[in-house]
């Protein structure tokens, strides 16, 4: 009887550490079962069609807490499948936030090395699930050497030119035209003599084959009141010369041995010669070097000032102006489309303030011209190096300069026509450096010149220099949105 009691005591307490063992294993069991039930609800409830920002089924730090539950339950057979409906669930939720959210919480938990290691690719999973320009723009900011990008920034020029995914994606078209009036052409309707949208193709020069000039042109947007009824102001961008194609390979030799882009064109040449790859492009390198070097002498030295901000609405002898007229210098690389630089301008006016555009687009302004000559300036020398790349660029002129009548010099005048649709349009307008008339400076801006399209000196010195013959220059506005004196606030 002694020996029977501790037999069954011993006997109970092994039934119960072999129940609480059992319970504890059925316990976990179901728990992570719902788990995963939970997450194929989620999965089923989930409509991957609606906009990320909508959901709100799924809390943000769902993934982190999952996974934290697998760290606690321990049952490494179901870490590849667990770990794959999290990825599921992340990518069809299309939230950026829930990786990054994750990766923030540290190394020891164990998602973390494969979800680092996965993130590029769940990144592009819901980037192409969006398939919005932001998403494709965080992407290509986020993975700047990922293998993807070439097919993102495919889709992403695509995008900006077609105004159905702009409206879908709620982007305001003019409100994005303010920043890069370079898409004018292929986003707005110029006027009823062209009746749609332009094609790049419509865009590039048809007399040149060099790719490097035919894809440029310039777009001259001369409203002053923007969509939203008020003045819009001007902010310049001036170039950004070591990015210019016409300096790819200097560029290229900057980058690459860590020198400044300008002390390139002051190098002598033997240490030149040792900075390049091969001596089978030594011509066309010393090409660019003589060519930055004439543009730092002739277009560099003259610019005095940095890019100008003016205000949307300014005074001026007691009156309110209103300011927004730029020259946009442009350029189409496949179907990118670049904004080269954009700067200050005045286009037609009066002498009497309160200048009324009506008409205007009728009788004086064709919306589609062709820059026909490339005049010179007297304050420059014309050397043998001008005359070579000239030739290059498809003409120009050396010792001839415009004046006005006979005694006032228009230096750098690009002169332009209208193509045929516009037989009415004005015939001796160019693109020039302000100089005619008692308020050409203070007026920059606004419509204040006697027809032709005036900029600064910096700026014509270097449109100058840039343009081709045989560009096309757009020119956009809407006579009701040109006004010189700012509307008055009701």
């Amino acid at each position: 009887m002694k020996t029977t009691i501790p037999k069954i005591i011993l006997h109970i307490i092994l039934n119960l550490i072999l129940f609480s063992g059992t319970a504890a294993y059925s316990y976990y069991w179901i728990k992570e079962q719902r788990l995963f039930s939970f997450f194929n609800q989620k999965l089923i409830r989930f409509n991957p069609n609606r906009d990320s920002s909508e959901i709100k089924s799924i809390p943000e730090d769902i993934f982190y807490k999952a996974s934290a539950e697998y760290y606690k339950q321990k049952y490494e057979k179901k870490k590849d499948s667990l770990y794959a409906t999290l990825c599921n669930i992340v990518v069809m939720q299309n939230s950026f936030l829930l990786i990054d959210k994750f990766l923030s919480k540290g190394k020891t938990h164990p998602f973390y090395k494969d979800l680092l290691r996965d993130s590029e690719l769940l990144h592009y999973k819901i980037t192409s699930s969006l398939n919005t320009i932001k998403s494709f723009t965080y992407f290509i900011e986020k993975f700047p050497d990922s293998g993807y990008l070439p097919e993102l920034k495919t889709k992403r020029r695509k995008q900006y030119l077609s105004i159905p995914d702009l409206r879908r994606q709620h982007i305001n078209i003019d409100s994005f035209l303010n920043k890069n009036p370079c898409y004018i052409p292929f986003l707005k309707v110029l006027d009823d003599s062209i009746g749609s949208v332009l094609s790049i193709n419509e865009v590039l020069n048809d007399s040149l084959s060099n790719a490097m000039f035919k894809n440029r042109y310039l777009v001259a947007d001369l409203n002053t009141i923007g969509y939203d009824g008020n003045c819009k102001g001007v902010v310049e961008v001036f170039p950004e010369i070591s990015k210019l194609r016409d300096f790819s390979m200097m560029n290229a030799i900057s980058v690459f041995h860590n020198i400044d882009f300008y002390d390139l064109a002051e190098m002598d040449s033997l240490s030149f010669i040792k900075l390049l790859p091969h001596l089978g492009i030594l011509d066309y390198a010393f090409y660019e070097k003589e060519l930055l070097m004439n543009y730092i002498y002739k277009v560099d030295t003259f610019c005095k000032s940095i890019p100008l901000i003016k205000k949307p609405v300014y005074e001026y002898l007691s009156r309110k102006f209103c300011s927004g007229q730029t020259l946009c210098l442009c350029e189409a690389q496949n179907d990118t489309i670049i904004q080269v630089a954009r700067f200050i301008a005045a286009g037609k006016g009066d002498v009497y303030f309160g200048f009324n555009a009506a008409g205007l687009k009728n009788w004086f302004y064709g919306s589609v011209n062709i820059v026909r000559s490339r005049f010179w300036s007297t304050d420059r020398k014309y050397t043998a190096f001008e005359r070579h790349r000239d030739k290059f660029m498809g003409g120009g002129y050396s010792v001839h300069c415009i004046y006005y009548p006979t005694e006032c010099e228009l230096p750098n005048f690009l002169g332009f026509l209208p193509v045929r649709a516009y037989p009415n349009a004005c015939r001796g307008n160019g693109i020039h450096e302000l100089a005619v008339g008692p308020f050409r400076d203070a007026l920059m801006g606004t419509p204040s010149s006697l027809g032709c399209i005036r900029i600064k000196d910096y700026a014509a010195k270097f449109t100058r220099w840039w343009t081709p013959i045989h560009a096309k220059l757009f020119i956009y506005f809407e006579e009701s949105n040109v006004k010189q004196l700012a509307p008055q606030k009701k």
